[in-house]
């Protein structure tokens, strides 16, 4: 799949969520990451360059109070409907607005987080999950938008850890690379 296709769907939903969730100038701060995010397309390897390392051009940062992983398939792999189905039901996710899967605690008032497929189209078409295939989610979250940020960012880990597990694919971070302690780190100091 184009690259442009992956990010123009990420963009989509982040603007979505961010438009309902936020205030004007938050929604601002996200479509500017957004237009960084689509002038560099031609420049970004998402995943790796022809050797298999990772692409050192980088992907902006996201903006402040947003943390988004990601879980990629293993090469020439990819991530059934059904398969999918299962383990996000399993990991508590339901799904629901934008049709796209949200992480909502019991006795929650509303989501923690969300997730979608990486690719176009980025949504799920719940009745015809038996003919749905991605090589790829996107889990995000706003953590300003949460009451208490360090557990939610808690559960948004733990539940991708265990979908990468559950899947067999490989947890990445918001650059698509390896996540690292270090990142986690960072993801848990920009709370502060």
């Amino acid at each position: 799949m184009e690259l442009r296709w992956v990010l123009l769907c990420i963009s989509i939903i982040i603007i979505a969520l961010v438009a309902w969730h936020t205030s004007r100038s938050s929604f601002v701060v996200i479509l500017n990451y957004v237009k960084k995010l689509i002038k560099r397309e031609d420049q970004l390897d998402l995943f790796s360059d022809d050797s298999g390392q990772e692409s050192e051009t980088e992907a902006p940062d996201a903006p402040e109070g947003i943390v988004c992983l990601h879980i990629k398939a293993k090469p020439g792999k990819h991530f059934g409907g059904q398969q999918l189905l299962i383990h996000l039901n399993r990991a508590g996710l339901h799904y629901g607005d934008m049709n796209i899967f949200h992480y909502t605690p019991a006795n929650a008032p509303k989501s923690v987080f969300s997730l979608a497929s990486a690719f176009e189209p980025g949504t799920f078409d719940i009745d015809r999950m038996d003919n749905f295939s991605t090589e790829g989610l996107a889990l995000f979250m706003q953590t300003n938008d949460q009451e208490h940020p360090a557990d939610a960012l808690d559960s948004l880990l733990d539940i991708a850890e265990e979908l990468s597990e559950k899947l067999d694919g490989d947890l990445l971070d918001h650059r698509w690379h390896m996540l690292t302690e270090d990142q986690v780190d960072a993801y848990y100091s920009a709370l502060n």
